[in-house]
């Protein structure tokens, strides 16, 4: 919707004055400047958390359904985080963030209503070492934007 509105309003470029051009334009360097400030804690995260994980397959073999959902409502809070800072549907790198945060609370709220399933769904390890590989790019390409990318 916002590419859309931006389109019309670069087709009325000759109509609107330079004022609110330089408004947009600094409304889209803070957005960027707030994915970057964001990235830059998620994407070392996430590297971290999938790698530690890789290495460490056996930690979900003996956990308790209570942890299962104490983990939910942690992974439920930090999407809400993310989601509440940056909801952001653009077509670039950050829109990254916040399908991390749907994800977040899309697996918090399974976590917590259905326990015994992701349980379950965790001994799968191909579909599990799938997912920790998807996260483990995503953390890079996070990391990478945001610490080394001079624009989006």
């Amino acid at each position: 919707m916002g590419h859309r509105i931006m389109r019309w309003m670069k087709n009325l470029s000759g109509s609107l004055p330079k004022e609110i051009w330089i408004f947009i334009n600094e409304r889209k360097m803070e957005r960027m400047a707030n994915s970057k400030h964001i990235a830059k804690l998620l994407g070392p995260f996430l590297i971290a958390m999938t790698i530690s994980e890789m290495m460490n397959p056996h930690i979900w073999d003996n956990v308790a359904v209570t942890q299962i959902y104490l983990a939910g409502s942690l992974w439920l809070l930090g999407g809400f985080t993310i989601i509440r800072t940056h909801n952001h549907w653009s077509l670039n790198w950050s829109v990254l963030i916040t399908i991390i945060g749907w994800i977040a609370i899309l697996g918090g709220l399974s976590r917590m209503f259905f326990p015994l399933l992701s349980k379950r769904s965790a001994q799968n390890t191909s579909v599990v070492l799938g997912l920790q590989f998807i996260l483990l790019t995503i953390g890079v390409i996070l990391t990478c934007k945001s610490f080394w990318s001079k624009h989006n």
